[in-house]
């Protein structure tokens, strides 16, 4: 059975859960650094923070085991599978989530620190980017798990039914946060594929001809020079073909313009559908072809312009007369690419002398 490919839109979305991945890892590497570095000097005012001190030392003792391993995870990020680099990103938000939690409880018989857990899932939301799905589960078991222990924390039932209704608004401006942001950063991605689209297409499109859709004077002149030095340096052969249309200018004159267009993108099809797919066709002049033959002699090269005369005598071009071509051939021999190009010409008007 063969293996079915992805479609468009899923290769799509597989690349940028990728992305935002490297970016939440990336974001999170710094801040799980600067958390340590702004939470550990509390521990020392930790008397005028309703005695904190030990939330800070069980936080700052778990950043310093799990920075290690995010930081790990940003620098082989391309090996790691989504689910391990998940799993981590789940796991210090929750990590973080317990932080937040667990400093609103400690000083709620005391004061008002619902704000400390408020301020740890917008912070959340602004360095972890997340699938609505995933930010839908971190919310999730965020409101549980504060939301239900503030009896057990909180004396006063109005102040615990006003704490439960603040935090479930909150909640919900937070996962529509994040459900905007992902949407917002999908959307930026997306228009930055189509634009790296659209300018591959508009660079396909300077290297074309617009008749026939085979590459340009320039473009093969180009080519043929990359092709060059790949021969120099590999040291394999190469050979080129320079193809002309016989008694072209009669065709024109005696059937028009038009009709010399049609031959002339038909014979441009006949030739890509004769050469071989390692070759590259370009219209190098009006009714001028040419044709470069990587790691090809000029025994072979010779084979395929026998194939093309051929198929273009068999053609039929709606028409009474018969298209007819004439070629010259050149091997590659260390010479310039002006110098192989005048020869490969000067085999071309022999070719067209002689018939």
């Amino acid at each position: 059975m063969t293996k079915t490919q992805p479609e468009p839109n899923a290769a799509a979305d597989t690349a940028f859960e990728r992305v935002v991945l490297f970016e939440n890892t990336r974001r999170l590497s710094i801040a799980s650094l600067t958390l340590i570095g702004l939470v550990f000097p509390l521990y020392f005012i930790q008397h005028r923070l309703f005695n904190t001190g030990p939330l800070i030392l069980a936080f700052v003792a778990v950043s310093i085991l799990l920075t290690p391993l995010i930081w790990l995870m940003r620098i082989q990020f391309e090996r790691w599978p989504v689910w391990r680099i998940k799993a981590v990103q789940y796991l210090y938000s929750c990590v973080t989530i317990a932080y937040g939690c667990s400093l609103s409880f400690w000083s709620a018989r005391q004061a008002d620190m619902t704000h400390m857990f408020f301020m740890v899932i917008a912070g959340l939301v602004v360095i972890i980017v997340m699938h609505p799905r995933d930010s839908f589960i971190i919310h999730g078991v965020s409101f549980v798990s504060f939301v239900l222990p503030l009896p057990i924390f909180m004396s006063n039932p109005d102040a615990v039914l006003a704490t439960q209704i603040n935090t479930t608004v909150f909640m919900m401006i937070s996962q529509s946060l994040s459900i905007e942001l992902y949407q917002m950063r999908k959307r930026s991605y997306l228009d930055q594929l189509n634009i790296e689209k659209q300018n591959t297409q508009l660079k396909e499109l300077v290297r074309l001809d617009p008749m026939t859709q085979l590459l340009n004077h320039e473009a093969s002149f180009a080519a043929l020079t990359e092709e060059i030095r790949r021969s120099r340096r590999m040291n394999i052969p190469l050979s080129i073909l320079i193809m002309d249309l016989d008694d072209f200018k009669t065709i024109n004159d005696t059937y028009g313009h038009l009709v010399g267009d049609h031959v002339i993108r038909q014979t441009a099809d006949i030739i890509r559908q004769t050469v071989r797919i390692t070759d590259q066709v370009g219209r190098y002049g009006g009714e001028e072809f040419i044709v470069i033959m990587p790691d090809t002699d000029l025994a072979a090269a010779s084979v395929v312009a026998a194939r093309i005369r051929q198929a273009l005598e068999r053609a039929d071009f709606d028409h009474s007369f018969k298209v007819t071509i004439s070629g010259g051939i050149s091997q590659f021999q260390l010479e310039s690419i002006d110098e192989l190009i005048r020869q490969t010409d000067s085999k071309l008007y022999q070719a067209k002398k002689t018939g």
